[in-house]
């Protein structure tokens, strides 16, 4: 995943309080119709606008899927055997 680039953009409310997002942080952010955004207030006055990330289960699913560990059945073949060993002894 790339660093984001810092860009300050001016934007003007719109009569229904609509506003347009610039192109170029459209494009850096993958920003695109029917995407959901969340807005935050703070108490400063500020606002701050994020991009909420939906996920599907089976993305999910694929994520903790690729985070577990290869599994070795030459290493783990080789533990079976040492333990029988063992038991034996």
């Amino acid at each position: 995943m790339s660093p984001h680039t810092v860009m300050i953009e001016k934007v003007k409310l719109a009569k229904k309080g609509q506003i347009t997002i610039p192109k170029a942080i459209r494009d850096e952010d993958h920003l695109v119709e029917n995407d959901i955004l969340i807005v935050t207030h703070l108490p400063g006055g500020e606002i701050l606008l994020r991009k909420q990330c939906l996920k599907f289960p089976e993305d999910l699913m694929l994520e903790a899927i690729a985070q577990t560990p290869l599994f070795d059945a030459h290493a783990a073949w080789k533990e079976v055997k040492e333990e029988r060993r063992r038991e034996r002894a």
